[in-house]
């Protein structure tokens, strides 16, 4: 009987020999592989959706008149805002000299979200105490209830 222990110390050294040498990642370990891609979306230029009058500017443009002398002749332009909006995106432009004002930019986002599965069964080596027949060891199959 004072064999025992040590068949019992031989076989778990020798387990966990195997397993640490096995060279492969335990089962619950899971490996996110990342893909990067970067689309160019080109879309049609959109109809106006809404045209308004904002307000009117005053531009001054130089007048070379006969003796050099140079002078400035005012001009009223009306200044419009213009809305544009699709599915992705919706923008505001306004001035004589044309002023993106707004860019609202809608962006579809998908979230991945992984969950590992744990082995639950399992084929092992095992030792322990049965009732009629005292200790024992040997290859059994197994569940695990509780997994760390």
């Amino acid at each position: 009987m004072k064999w025992l222990p040590w068949i019992l110390v031989a076989l778990l050294a020798t387990t966990l020999l195997l397993r640490n040498c096995n060279g492969e990642q335990e089962s619950d370990v899971s490996v996110i592989d990342t893909v990067i891609h970067i689309d160019t979306v080109r879309d049609t230029v959109p109809k106006t959706v809404l045209v308004r009058f904002d307000h009117w500017d005053t531009l001054y443009i130089p007048l070379l008149i006969d003796s050099g002398i140079v002078d400035s002749v005012p001009f009223a332009i009306p200044i419009e805002k213009k809305e544009y909006r699709t599915e992705n995106y919706h923008a505001v432009i306004s001035g004589y000299k044309t002023e993106l004002e707004l860019m609202e930019v809608f962006r579809k986002t998908q979230t991945i979200t992984l969950k590992t599965k744990s082995k639950r069964w399992g084929l092992g080596l095992q030792a322990g105490y049965g009732i009629p027949d005292g200790w024992y060891v040997g290859i059994g199959i197994s569940y695990n209830i509780w997994i760390w």
